[in-house]
């Protein structure tokens, strides 16, 4: 796992005046944790989706077209693991990475050398339960990803992927073969722990380190045959969550993420 190390945190040097006076010698604090931030991207294949509401083609299904409105997913229970399977975690940490940000700063980590990253996509039972604050900070506080008018008592989405693809025979059509698509996964049961691995993550004592990570939504969305004709699948309600469809979509989820 790669690490990105960005520009030294100005924690400085932590001069410490001895209280006694016949003492001589100054003593220098060390720091021993480093700033951790995640830097992800959403992907459609090997292209970055910069703008929403723009057509995309993507790079497997020769050029299929997409055009994305939401993409946007929770993280929590964020941990590194060291080699020997020390665990590192960044406690009550909850993401909800939106379309127009990238870089999100999760706090301290001890230093070290890391050598998988893993995250839950979604949210546990005990905080799926919980009532958003009102402040804006609270990632929670997202009408946009709640089953209902409030988060209670039906729980909170954790990936809301919507938008329309093309569904001609070639994929070269234009917006008027466009089907129109909604994917709102969540509930307990569908939330998934992804670990990756592969490279060797070092954090570094009174730096800021910052994993890359690229979630490419197509893997997702290959889950399910895009029609060539008809209407095509949705998932909308927490009853939807519990059918074929959204099982296959969930199938896919860990597939979904790789290193920059």
């Amino acid at each position: 796992m790669k690490l990105h190390v960005s520009h030294l945190i100005t924690t400085g040097l932590i001069l410490l005046l001895g209280l006694n006076s016949c003492k001589k010698d100054d003593a220098v604090a060390t720091p021993s944790t480093g700033t951790l931030m995640l830097h992800m991207h959403n992907n459609l294949g090997s292209k970055e989706i910069q703008d929403y509401n723009r057509v995309y083609s993507d790079s497997v299904t020769n050029g299929r077209k997409f055009l994305f409105t939401k993409a946007q997913l929770y993280l929590s229970h964020i941990q590194l693991i060291k080699a020997d399977g020390t665990i590192a975690e960044l406690k009550d940490q909850i993401v909800l990475k939106k379309e127009d940000q990238e870089e999100y700063e999760l706090g301290q980590i001890p230093a070290g050398n890391y050598t998988r990253v893993r995250f839950l996509v979604g949210l546990d039972a005990t905080v799926n339960a919980k009532t958003p604050t009102t402040s804006a900070t609270d990632p929670l506080n997202a009408p946009d990803m709640w089953f209902g008018s409030t988060a209670q008592p039906s729980g909170y989405v954790y990936i809301n992927v919507q938008g329309k693809f093309d569904t001609s025979a070639t994929g070269q059509g234009d917006t008027t073969n466009m089907l129109p698509f909604v994917y709102e996964l969540g509930t307990p049961a569908n939330a998934v722990i992804v670990e990756m691995t592969g490279q060797t993550q070092t954090v570094v004592a009174g730096q800021a380190a910052i994993v890359h990570i690229d979630i490419d939504y197509y893997q997702l969305l290959e889950a399910i045959p895009l029609p060539i004709q008809g209407s095509v699948p949705q998932v909308l309600t927490v009853q939807d969550n519990s059918s074929a469809t959204a099982k296959t979509l969930v199938s896919r989820i860990q597939s979904m993420f790789r290193y920059e």
